[in-house]
């Protein structure tokens, strides 16, 4: 479509046309895809009007890094906000960010024990379910040997 906009004498005529071809193209029964190189001077907000659903697409600071927006999707629910883009050999990967509410799970509140006795006892019984837990200090107390010499992690 920005091609388009470059052919055009200006705004008016650019939407004149535009809305002309969506036209066509719908009365033909086809689903289109209009792709728009969206800048200061030329915005795409009429396009955006225009169009059933809006996806913004952006590189980030890496080549590899971009994200996707769904900012538009009529007559259909959908996951809002800025979401990670990978491009890879086999097509598109898509992260959806996670968000907090979304994320609950049901669980049998418990202390589950670290395979540390002095640790549980410190702890009054182990780590709590459902909980997040920092076992911090300095460099060479052994945190990561005190859980490696204890049993495997069990799943939780």
């Amino acid at each position: 479509m920005t091609q388009f906009r470059y052919l055009s004498s200006d705004t008016f005529q650019f939407r004149k046309q535009a809305l002309s071809f969506l036209r066509f193209l719908a009365e033909q029964g086809c689903t289109t895809i209009l792709t728009s190189e969206m800048n200061l001077s030329q915005p795409d907000d009429d396009l955006q009007f225009m169009s059933d659903g809006v996806l913004d697409i952006e590189m980030g600071k890496g080549a590899s890094v971009r994200s996707i927006a769904i900012t538009k999707f009529r007559g259909s629910d959908f996951h809002a906000g800025t979401h990670t883009l990978k491009l890879c050999a086999t097509g598109v990967d898509v992260f959806p960010r996670l968000l907090p509410i979304e994320q609950i799970a049901d669980f049998v509140y418990e202390t589950i024990s670290s395979g540390i006795p002095d640790l549980d006892e410190l702890l009054q019984g182990g780590i709590e379910r459902g909980t997040v837990t920092i076992i911090t200090g300095p460099s060479g107390v052994g945190k990561m040997q005190s859980f490696q010499l204890s049993h495997a992690p069990s799943s939780c």
